[in-house]
């Protein structure tokens, strides 16, 4: 599980400026994107502080390029 602080979107986009981001994330199962904001803090929610955080199935996001769920949480 690794937690970025960045959005799915943008890691990919900015891989080739930053080549480890790629690599983060193909040796990554789940990934927490986006950053704490405290008007989203929300104590109830698992494994991440606010709402506007996602987590992120990484394998198949990078398969579909696209930011896919983990829906077994």
């Amino acid at each position: 599980m690794t937690y970025t602080g960045y959005t799915f979107e943008h890691l990919i986009k900015n891989a080739d400026e930053c080549n480890f981001w790629k690599s983060l994330v193909e040796n990554t199962d789940i990934l927490v994107d986006g950053q704490f904001q405290e008007e989203y803090k929300d104590l109830t929610l698992k494994f991440r502080g606010s709402s506007n955080q996602r987590i992120l199935d990484a394998n198949n996001s990078l398969k579909h390029s696209k930011a896919i769920l983990y829906e077994s949480l």
